[in-house]
């Protein structure tokens, strides 16, 4: 009776999982992958009912992620920044979004000195001591909504987002402030 019972289970099971492995979901067609770079903007990912395209991707030659969108019919475009610190500086504009952390103080020479490595004081220089990283959003035809977000002043059929990080051991937080600036896109008009 146990075997007639496990043989009835070990049936049930398998032709379970075999129907399981035959019923393919019917939205895996829906399920483009994008693993190489298109040529140009007919390769762009579609958005919404296919009417929008976006392409999102890092410049080589800088440090800067760009967010490019292209759509049939005008729309608005919001971009906000989401802080993962709480301690992070926002200046305040009217055409971009800048944001940065500072190292005001560092834990260098105490960690050398628990570790039995006071000599290195002398000799090295504190890696962490004003320490300054953030990054630079802005995109053309975009203004203020806050001091976290960008948004379109009139809807747009096309809007290019340069967001520009920066990291740098700078005397001041100015200087961070004006080297941010220096080495971030001028023009969002286009990628180049």
């Amino acid at each position: 009776m146990k075997q007639a019972a496990l043989l009835i289970a070990m049936t049930l099971l398998a032709s379970s999982a075999r129907g399981a492995m035959s019923k393919p979901d019917p939205l895996d067609p829906c399920n483009v992958v994008w693993d190489i770079p298109s040529k140009d903007s007919s390769g762009s990912m579609p958005l919404g009912n296919g009417d929008i395209g976006l392409n999102v991707w890092v410049d080589a030659n800088q440090p800067v992620v760009w967010v490019e969108v292209h759509a049939q019919r005008p729309f608005d475009v919001r971009a906000e920044l989401e802080l993962w610190r709480k301690t992070s500086e926002i200046t305040e504009s009217t055409d971009r979004i800048v944001w940065f952390d500072r190292n005001e103080s560092s834990i260098w020479e105490g960690t050398l000195k628990h570790q039995g490595l006071n000599e290195w004081i002398k000799r090295g220089r504190d890696p962490l001591i004003d320490r300054t990283f953030g990054g630079l959003i802005r995109g053309e035809g975009l203004v203020a909504d806050g001091t976290r977000a960008l948004r379109s002043a009139k809807p747009l059929r096309r809007c290019v987002i340069s967001i520009c990080v920066h990291a740098s051991q700078s005397p001041t937080a100015d200087e961070w402030l004006h080297e941010v600036t220096q080495v971030s896109p001028q023009d969002t008009t286009t990628s180049e």
